[in-house]
């Protein structure tokens, strides 16, 4: 952390020193849940473009 300069990314700061240095955090499992919540989100628009498109 010592990389950035203070403030200049206070959220980043926060996720690190909140959640990521903490013990038991586990990256593999924050990684797949974060994949899913976007690749969820993707399929999701998919679906609404496809209907968009099927009513146009």
């Amino acid at each position: 952390m010592e990389m950035f300069a203070a403030g200049e990314y206070p959220h980043l700061l926060e996720i690190a020193s909140e959640h990521v240095l903490k013990p038991g955090y586990d990256f593999g499992n924050e990684f797949e849940f974060g994949l899913q919540l976007i690749l969820g989100g993707l399929a999701a628009e998919d679906d609404r473009a496809g209907r968009r498109a099927e009513s146009a």
